[in-house]
């Protein structure tokens, strides 16, 4: 082997490392995203029957009443994020805009953290094996 060969050999190696680490890591969070997902499925479709049919406070007192429930502090950021939009959008609906906008900065924000973190996970991913 040449030296090219060598050096993209080597450049193929890293990926493959990086790969197989990158499934590794995807499989092993598989139970976590499982239970989470299923307890947002199941919260969201509720919030959103209360909203559609318009229980705007009930949806409130709700939503208040989730986000002290240890499920609900696991979520993910995007998806508390989704939650408290929805929460705004109550206030919206009840006339209640400087509530409303509270919420909507919380949405802002949780989404803006759920950018951050993926972002970070992708680059010490990729920073591990170089």
């Amino acid at each position: 082997m040449d030296v090219l060969e060598l050096k993209e050999y080597n450049m193929l190696k890293s990926l493959m490392k990086k790969i197989s680490f990158l499934i590794f890591i995807f499989f092993l969070s598989l139970p976590s995203q499982a239970s989470d997902s299923l307890y947002f499925a199941r919260t969201f479709m509720l919030i959103n029957q209360q909203f559609d049919s318009g229980n705007y406070e009930a949806n409130i007192k709700l939503i208040e009443r989730l986000v002290h429930e240890p499920e609900f502090k696991e979520l993910n950021c995007h998806h508390q994020g989704q939650i408290y939009h929805k929460t705004g959008g109550a206030y919206y609906f009840l006339n209640q805009e400087q509530k409303a906008i509270e919420y909507y900065k919380l949405t802002f924000r949780k989404r803006k953290a759920w950018i951050i973190e993926r972002n970070n996970s992708t680059k010490e991913l990729f920073r591990a094996d170089a």
